[in-house]
C-alpha cells in the first residue's frame, strides 16, 4: 500500500507523528530524506509505502493529514492491533520518503521540521546539500538516528532511546542530543549551547564550539560508559 501527501513548505511546523497501538509488531520503519527538482517549489511531499503479509489487515493502518494551531501540517500514521494467532503473520514493514523541492543553486530552508516515530530508524545523508532548518527535532525509540550532514539555525534536538546516534556533522545555534543505551557519535558544531547525554552507552564526538556575543556551554553526560570528547 503506497500513499503520497503534499504539505507547503510555507508551514510555521512541518512534522511526522506515528502511533501504534501494539509495539511488537516485527519488521522494520523507517524514514528518509531526499530531494528532487520535479517537485513543486513550494510544497514537501512525504511517501509512505507499508507491507504486510495480510493485505485485508492494511485497512488497519491508517495515512492522514494531520494540523496542529494554525500552519502546523503533518502527516500521521497509525496502526490498529493485528488480531492473530501466528505472530509470523504480523510483519509489518513501513516506509517514509520525504521529499523537497531544489530551488536554485541554494538549499531550501525549512522554519519547522519534527519527527515524531518512535521505532522508526532516521537514516538521513547528507541534507546540507539541498535542505536547512531554522528549527529541527528528531524523535524516535528503540531505533537509530543516523545523518551525514545537517544545519539548523535555531535549535536541533535529538532524541532516541535503545539506539545510537550518529550524525558525521551537525551545524547549529543550540543543540540537545539524548539517548539510553546506546552510543552518540560524530561532530557537533554549535555557536549557544550544546548538550549530548547518554545512559549505558559511549559519548565519543569531536566539537567545536564557538560563541562571539555570548558564553557558549556545553554539557556532555553519560553511565555506565565513557566519554571520549575531542575539542577543536
Amino acid at each position: 500500500m503506497h500513499k503520497s501527501f503534499e504539505l507547503p513548505l510555507s508551514s510555521k511546523n512541518l512534522f511526522l507523528v506515528s502511533r501504534e497501538e501494539h509495539s511488537g509488531y516485527p519488521g522494520g520503519r523507517t524514514v528518509k530524506i531526499v530531494s528532487s527538482p520535479d517537485l513543486r517549489d513550494d510544497v514537501i511531499k512525504v511517501d509512505v509505502s507499508i507491507m504486510h503479509q495480510d493485505v485485508d489487515w492494511l485497512a488497519g493502518v491508517k495515512t492522514c493529514l494531520v494540523s496542529r494551531k494554525k500552519e502546523e501540517n503533518g502527516v500521521g500514521i497509525f496502526v490498529l492491533p493485528y488480531q492473530s494467532s501466528n505472530r509470523q503473520s504480523w510483519y509489518l514493514q513501513i516506509d517514509i520518503l520525504v521529499t523537497v523541492p531544489e530551488v536554485g543553486w541554494d538549499p531550501v530552508r525549512i522554519k519547522s521540521f519534527e519527527t515524531d516515530l518512535p521505532l522508526y530508524t532516521h537514516a538521513l545523508g547528507s541534507l546540507t546539500d539541498f535542505v536547512e532548518f531554522d528549527k529541527l527535532s528528531l524523535k524516535s525509540s528503540n531505533a537509530a538516528i543516523q545523518a551525514q550532514s545537517l544545519k539548523v539555525y535555531d535549535q536541533c534536538t535529538i532524541h532516541t532511546s535503545n539506539g545510537p546516534v550518529k550524525i558525521e556533522s551537525l551545524v547549529a545555534s543550540n543543540a540537545r542530543v539524548e539517548t539510553s543505551n546506546g552510543p552518540i557519535t560524530g561532530h557537533y558544531d554549535a555557536t549557544g549551547s550544546l548538550g549530548l547525554y547518554s545512559s549505558d552507552g559511549n559519548i565519543d564526538a569531536t566539537i567545536n564550539l564557538t560563541s562571539s556575543d555570548q558564553k557558549g556551554e556545553l554539557f556532555m553526560k553519560t553511565s555506565n560508559g565513557y566519554v571520549l570528547c575531542c575539542h577543536l
